[in-house]
Order: C-alpha cells, then structure tokens, then sequence
C-alpha cells in the first residue's frame, strides 16, 4: 500500500513539474547559480604597463585617419 501511494504521489509531482516546466527553468536556474557560483564584490587589480608605443598593426591602421 505504500508503494502504491508513494508511485501516487510521485506521478502526480511528476505531471505538475512537466506542467510548471517552462516557470521552474526561469525562476530556478538564477537562483540555482547564485548558490552554485557566485558573484563576490569587486576587488581592485593591478595592472602591469603596457608599451609606450603602439604595435605595428595598430600604426598601420591608424595611418592617416589621426591628426
């Protein structure tokens, strides 16, 4: 009799999840990934200097368009 009410109870679950499908996704993937992974403050970076000059692609394609 248990295992009857259980399969019960679980088919009916099943239906209102396929029903619900589309709902569950949207609502339930946002909250599933904040608490999966996520998103701490902002933390300052350094970040090294970079070249002086500009790479020789770069003055190619500007030639002539900067004054």
């Amino acid at each position: 009799m248990k295992k009857l009410a259980a399969s019960v109870v679980a088919a009916f679950l099943g239906v209102l999840v396929w029903q619900y499908r589309i709902e569950l996704l949207v609502w339930g993937a946002p909250k599933l990934r904040q608490v999966i992974s996520p998103i701490s403050g902002n933390v300052p970076t350094n970040w090294t200097k970079g070249p002086d000059a500009p790479s020789c692609a770069c003055t190619i394609w500007m030639k002539g368009r900067v004054r």
